[in-house]
């Protein structure tokens, strides 16, 4: 596990124990009280998910949060793909906040740019 450095107002609750199953951890009623417990001392708490179309624990916690950003990478992800991504969001109940799109190629020189 990666060193978290000390950053105020930053905290960083590792994933624990990987035995336990994921869907049946996010399901039980002791994570919604966690995250009831979270929610009262944090404005804002993000969960860094696996891609939701390898993951159905992804999908499950994008209906239980305030809403998913989701990082769509540049030179693999379709426009179709990531419309049926938001759908499926949207259907479990959750709200797409935005994208990130990731590993963007840029085949214009900078200086052209300018001029665009």
């Amino acid at each position: 596990m990666a060193a978290v450095r000390d950053i105020e107002n930053l905290f960083v609750i590792p994933s624990g124990d990987t035995t336990v199953a994921p869907l049946t951890l996010f399901r039980s009623p002791a994570f919604e009280s966690f995250m009831g417990e979270m929610s009262a001392y944090f404005a804002h708490i993000v969960i860094d998910v696996p891609p939701l179309q390898d993951a159905p624990e992804s999908l499950l916690l994008a209906g239980k949060s305030d809403g998913v950003i989701l990082v769509l990478d540049s030179e693999r992800t379709r426009r179709k793909v990531a419309q049926r991504l938001v759908e499926k969001i949207r259907g479990n109940g959750g709200k797409v906040l935005g994208t990130v799109l990731n590993r963007r190629r840029y085949f214009i020189p900078d200086w052209l740019y300018r001029y665009l």
